[in-house]
């Protein structure tokens, strides 16, 4: 006797984050003026809210501890409480002059889940690559 035919059920899913996209720029003006502040003494840029969730941009012109005072540190933070999220996010160095900016660092999607990250760089190396002409006479810059 012939085996009974059923009828085949084929299903599918589909899994898709919800993302946003968002830009804060954080304008740190007379740079050197800033300098001396102190290792871990950090400029705190203005809440803004991205995918829900609030961030700010922590910047520390003499480093965010003792071993990294001759660097510039740049902290983004998740300030929404009790929140884990995942954050891609570039940090740029816009020159006032021409509006042009320059990428200084990219967080790549294999980084773990945002808390918050640390970026420390060489602020006088990048200037030198970066903006050569106007290194001696850099009074203002833009982080966005």
């Amino acid at each position: 006797m012939a085996a009974l035919q059923r009828p085949r059920t084929t299903t599918a899913s589909t899994c898709i984050p919800d993302t946003a996209r968002g830009t804060h720029v954080f304008t740190i003006t007379c740079y050197r003026m800033h300098k001396g502040l102190g290792a871990g003494n950090f400029i705190r840029s203005g809440t803004f809210t991205v995918g829900g969730y609030d961030w700010c941009v922590l910047y520390y012109p003499d480093g965010d501890r003792s071993e990294n005072k001759d660097y510039v540190s740049v902290l983004v933070e998740l300030q929404s409480k009790r929140s884990v999220a995942r954050a891609l996010y570039d940090l740029r160095l816009k020159d006032q002059a021409t509006g042009k900016s320059s990428l200084l660092f990219s967080r790549p999607s294999s980084f773990p889940p945002f808390n918050s990250c640390c970026l420390v760089i060489k602020f006088s190396e990048i200037l030198q690559q970066i903006l050569p002409e106007t290194v001696s006479t850099l009074d203002q810059a833009a982080l966005s």
